[in-house]
């Protein structure tokens, strides 16, 4: 284990705001003394490519011309299972003059990388990043808009957490944009939000849900396609973005509408039992949980079930366990089908 006031030998970092993760990667390296620059003695590398031998070699070979050998490892969850067991037995015995950093991908399944992190928390140190409220978020634009010479309205603010997903690394970007934008008017309004900045995925599937909500197919598949153009093949934004987001926003629905039909408040410590574990309602950001909530006030539980079982049966289309046509048309058929559950309210 890491010795208190002692940097650690191993160290995994995970989080869903890429920017919070950089930050925890750039302090865990300066803790330790490290400056990764030109440094002869620190090597990046990706956990497609790279393997359980390499980074140990890399990790434990004497260092040249710096007083550690820092080895940091991206997108660690993407480490074979082998590779695995082999970093679990073997994060013990890094000597201190070593340090390896595994580095998560932010947004990804919660569950994978879970025996790494937990080998690695035994052996030095897991830090978890947690994403800031909105409040800090809106707090932060308010000052970088500032430091600019920018007056952001609060309204502003609010509108483009929304757009973001109250997300601070998505939001720093945007907000470069705004600046450059605004800084002959001095001030940043709501039209100007909706002008400049460009809506997150997971807020194109809010507009999406909105408008299956309603019934309405073509502004549905509007809102489709905005989303399949974010990745040059339909199947690979369908797989990583369009499905995980609307089963993660249709069980967050569901969790609110059981809430309502038992009368229970979601921070009554009964709420517990009608909450997923894997996406928990209560751990959602204000807009999100505004959103699945008003959701669920335009459907039945029974309903909201028949939706997520259609993602899953698409889910399963687009991988060939079931029978499916392209991937664009499996899709359409799903917000088609979704569209009819919606307006059939016997």
């Amino acid at each position: 284990m890491a010795v208190s006031g002692v940097s650690p030998s191993v160290v995994a970092i995970s989080g869903s705001d890429p920017l919070l993760i950089i930050e925890a990667l750039q302090a865990s390296l300066a803790e330790a003394g490290i400056d990764p620059v030109d440094s002869f003695d620190h090597v990046d590398l990706d956990g497609i490519e790279t393997s359980a031998a390499e980074i140990l070699q890399s990790a434990t070979t004497i260092p040249f011309l710096s007083p550690r050998r820092s080895v940091v490892v991206r997108r660690a969850d993407r480490l074979g299972e082998a590779d695995v067991d082999a970093l679990s037995t073997a994060l013990p015995t890094i000597p201190a003059s070593g340090l390896i950093v595994f580095v998560f991908e932010p947004l990804g399944d919660a569950a994978k990388g879970a025996a790494l992190k937990s080998a690695a928390k035994k052996a030095g140190r897991l830090i978890e990043v947690k994403s800031p409220d909105r409040s800090v978020i809106i707090t932060e634009l308010k000052k970088r808009a500032g430091e600019a010479g920018l007056l952001f309205d609060r309204d502003a603010a609010e509108k483009m957490c929304d757009l973001v997903g109250s997300d601070l690394s998505e939001a720093v970007s945007e907000l470069g944009k705004i600046i450059a934008a605004c800084s002959s008017t001095g001030k940043v309004t709501v039209d100007d939000v909706k002008q400049i900045v460009i809506p997150s995925q997971e807020y194109r599937v809010f507009l999406l849900l909105d408008a299956v909500c309603e019934g309405q197919l073509g502004p549905a598949l509007t809102q489709l396609g905005r989303l399949l153009s974010a990745m040059p093949k339909a199947e690979d934004a369908a797989m990583r973005n369009v499905l995980p987001q609307m089963h993660k926003q249709l069980l967050n629905i569901f969790q609110a509408r059981a809430l309502l039909d038992e009368r229970v408040s979601l921070d009554s410590p009964d709420a517990k039992r009608y909450l997923s574990e894997a996406y928990s309602l209560a751990n959602a950001n204000d807009f999100p949980r505004k959103k699945a909530t008003a959701f669920a006030r335009r459907l039945s539980l029974a309903q909201v079930a028949a939706l997520l079982r259609l993602v899953l049966e698409t889910d399963m289309r687009l991988k060939g366990q079931l029978p499916q046509a392209t991937a664009e048309e499996t899709l359409e058929r799903m917000l088609a089908e979704m569209c009819l559950i919606v307006r059939d309210q016997t």
